[in-house]
């Protein structure tokens, strides 16, 4: 892990392979979908405390990791009456893995 910053400069703090190591090495300890929703609900906390009025909110998920925190980060709104509307960008079909999970524990809505 590299530790030197500079502001003026982007540099990688850690690399690809690193970050990919230490996935694998930490969902070997505990299912990777409960970081999916550990984030989500982080982001939720971030959401709640940094906007007080519950203003409407637009989510588009794919069929990626990144969609799948969406879904995550929009339930959690949802469950909280933070009016949402989530919007998939793919069938159905195409949502796999954690993004698939997050896709069906997501009892609300959908666009296309």
């Amino acid at each position: 892990m590299h530790s030197f910053h500079n502001v003026c400069k982007k540099i990688e703090i850690v690399s690809s392979k690193e970050m990919k190591d230490f996935e694998k090495h930490q969902f070997l300890k505990k299912s990777s979908y409960s970081f999916m929703q550990n984030a989500g609900r982080k982001v939720f906390y971030f959401i709640r405390d940094k906007y007080k009025q519950k203003q409407p909110i637009i989510v588009l998920c794919g069929p990626g990791n990144n969609g799948g925190d969406g879904f995550v980060i929009a339930k959690q709104l949802q469950d909280y009456n933070y009016p949402v509307e989530v919007y998939i960008l793919e069938s159905k079909k195409n949502y796999k893995g954690d993004a698939l999970t997050a896709l069906e524990e997501y009892n609300y809505g959908l666009k296309k």
